[in-house]
């Protein structure tokens, strides 16, 4: 059981690591879905008292926050790889603080999985469309959810809003039963 645990957490933080930088090919997405995660995890975090995970969460969020107004379309400062990816991280990690300091119940499963649904979903589907067309799964293209919004005639802006409309209905969802 524990090599089994040690195992999803090495893939919880190199798959959500590597799907923020995954959806961060438009001007302002990633930082966007980064910082209405935090503000769900602060939410479910001050109301469970995990200071900590909370503390944290206000810290990147506010971090992320003073990026996000110039990460807009059309952005004046990008993300880049070495944006994304240590963002990524630091949502991975701050996911899994609760867990580490012994809080089990599901919820703490489940609202990381829920909230970060977008760049996960982003990811699986680039991932398992690349193998059945043939392709290596870690190949680049241009068929993520961003990019096929813009395929519909949506602009970057409109794009992105509504990307963060539906991560936010996924996060007030995650709410749901952590007030209940």
């Amino acid at each position: 059981l524990r090599q089994f645990s040690i195992l999803l957490t090495i893939l919880w933080i190199v798959g959500i690591t590597n799907s923020l930088n995954l959806i961060d090919g438009m001007d302002g997405l990633a930082s966007g879905i980064v910082f209405f995660s935090c503000l769900t995890l602060i939410f479910i975090y001050m109301d469970r008292e995990i200071m900590e995970a909370s503390f944290l969460a206000v810290i990147l969020a506010g971090s992320v926050l003073g990026f996000f107004f110039f990460n807009l379309p059309p952005a004046r400062i990008i993300l880049g790889d070495t944006g994304s990816l240590p963002l990524g991280l630091l949502i991975a990690l701050i996911t899994l603080l609760p867990l580490n300091q012994g809080y089990t119940d599901e919820i703490y499963y489940l609202i990381p999985v829920v909230t970060l649904l977008i760049p996960i979903m982003d990811t699986t589907f680039s991932f398992f469309r690349r193998l059945f067309k043939g392709i290596s799964p870690f190949s680049k293209d241009a068929e993520h959810f961003h990019h096929r919004l813009q395929k519909l005639g949506l602009s970057s802006s409109k794009a992105i809003w509504l990307l963060f409309g539906i991560g936010f209905y996924f996060d007030m969802t995650a709410m749901v039963p952590s007030f209940h």
